[in-house]
Parts: structure tokens; sequence; C-alpha cells
């Protein structure tokens, strides 16, 4: 297989895992805000809670490195890739419960920016 072939084959693969993370995440985030604002919280605690996962996203860009030589790529992008879901379960299941769903919804900023790292990383990486 020839060099552009090789690079043109991973670069789709990355996109296509850019896709699936993205798509979850633009789903949450107003699922999240319009759950909340039902429950009857005010604006203010659903900015607070929306912002989570930004701070989520903050603390996790140190660890990707970490994580990646303990777990492997393959394995971090799919537990990072499953965590959007276990969050969309918990504020499913338990929307009464704010703490359990604003602690994962800060795990899920982690798993979100720890995705986002990588696939940035590998984009470079395949792409030079």
């Amino acid at each position: 297989m020839s060099s552009y072939k090789l690079k043109l084959k991973h670069l789709i693969k990355i996109f296509l895992i850019a896709a699936t993370s993205v798509m979850p995440t633009c789903m949450i985030l107003p699922y999240a805000a319009i759950t909340l604002k039902t429950m009857g919280h005010s604006e203010s605690a659903v900015g607070v809670f929306l912002s989570l996962s930004f701070m989520g996203l903050l603390f996790s860009s140190p660890y990707v490195t970490k994580f990646t030589k303990l777990l492997g790529v393959r394995r971090v992008f799919i537990v990072t890739g499953i965590m959007p879901f276990f969050y969309l379960a918990c504020l499913y299941f338990f929307p009464n419960y704010y703490v359990l769903c604003a602690a994962n919804f800060i795990f899920f900023g982690f798993a979100w920016g720890m995705r986002w790292v990588l696939t940035e990383t590998l984009v470079n990486e395949f792409g030079a």
C-alpha cells in the first residue's frame, strides 16, 4: 500500500473517531440543560453544571500521556467513547441526584478532553 493511501486510511479513521466524539457532546450539553431546566433548577445552576464538563476537559490535558501509556491508544479511545453513554444513563435514570450527575459530568469532560487531545495528536502524527 502506498504511503498516500496509508495516510488517507489513518486520517479517515481519525475523522470518524472525532465525529463520534463530537456528536454525543453536541447532544449531551443541550439535553443536560433542558433536563435540568425542566427539573426546576435556576439558570445559574444549569450554567454552573454545564461548565463542569469544561473543568474536566481542562484538567485532562496533563494526564493524557499517562493514561495512554497505561492503557494504550485503542483502549483510551474505547473508554473515552463509552463515557458519554454513562453520563446520559446517569442523567436519564437519576436526574434528581444532582451531585452524582455533576461528578459524572466532570468525568465526562475529562474523557472528552482526553479524546480531543489524543485525536489532535494522532491527526498531526498521521498527517505529517
